[in-house]
């Protein structure tokens, strides 16, 4: 299921709709795949990324479009 990426102020961020995002998950539970993380993406959690004081690597960063 191929995801639009998007870099925002340097941290990738899936542009995915809630649909999408739930589809995603129930497929990594159905295929018993590894643990992952879900983020919901807002500008404070892009600056502690930037900062280095939030980890966003080996997961799906997601950001839930609303009037993209």
């Amino acid at each position: 299921m191929p995801v639009k990426r998007a870099d925002v102020l340097g941290v990738p961020v899936d542009c995915v709709t809630m649909e999408t995002a739930v589809g995603i998950a129930d497929d990594w539970v159905l295929n018993g795949s590894r643990p992952r993380t879900i983020f919901a993406v807002n500008p404070e959690k892009v600056i502690k990324a930037q900062r280095g004081l939030s980890r966003i690597s080996g997961g799906l960063a997601i950001h839930f479009k609303t009037s993209i």
